[in-house]
């Protein structure tokens, strides 16, 4: 499963004041992540397999790539993805590969397959 989402991803240090509650900005991108998948008609229970070996491909489209860990925006994403259904649990990826390219307008794909060779 291919997803593109025109979105900026935030950093995992945006999300949470402390550590039980979320930060407005967070609680806005859940609801911006949800519009997305929702308005691209994305259907995880079509698409994903029932495997638990996944891998997960995700590659960051940036007006700036030296702002910013590579691995900062990985876990807000993968919690929505779980959230959202398109995957069954974060425990069940077995491979994660990370890519920022430099890009005019801010946005993310991920790609959603599953492990074979595990």
């Amino acid at each position: 499963m291919n997803l593109k989402l025109d979105i900026k991803p935030i950093s995992i240090n945006t999300c949470w004041a402390g550590r039980r509650f979320k930060t407005p900005k967070y609680t806005q991108y859940e609801k911006d992540i949800y519009w997305l998948l929702q308005t691209n008609k994305y259907k995880p229970e079509q698409e994903i397999s029932e495997s638990e070996r996944i891998a997960v491909v995700f590659t960051f489209h940036l007006k700036s790539i030296l702002k910013g860990d590579i691995d900062n925006p990985v876990k807000p994403l993968l919690d929505l993805l779980v959230k959202n259904g398109f995957i069954k649990d974060d425990r069940y990826i077995m491979a994660l590969h990370i890519y920022k390219v430099k890009a005019e307008k801010d946005s993310v794909e991920i790609e959603i397959m599953e492990q074979t060779n595990v």
